[in-house]
């Protein structure tokens, strides 16, 4: 029920910014496929958290290696 109120109402709103009716395409839910695409935005944030923790870990050397060098 909810969803086809949520339906009705994008449809509605792209009419009135003037999209035809005829030109609209509409398909059915998926839910195999929407259960891989929340596997794979799992997946990409997994890699970027991976990536943003290893950036920090080599930045931490660098600047612990600089400080070594500015002593001296």
């Amino acid at each position: 029920e909810w969803f086809q109120y949520w339906r009705g109402f994008c449809r509605d709103w792209l009419i009135s910014l003037g999209i035809k009716e005829e030109e609209m395409r509409t398909r059915q839910a998926n839910a195999e496929a929407e259960r891989r695409s929340r596997e794979e935005i799992e997946k990409r944030k997994l890699e970027l958290k991976e990536k943003e923790i290893d950036a920090r870990n080599k930045r931490s050397d660098t600047d612990r290696f600089t400080s070594i060098i500015n002593k001296n």
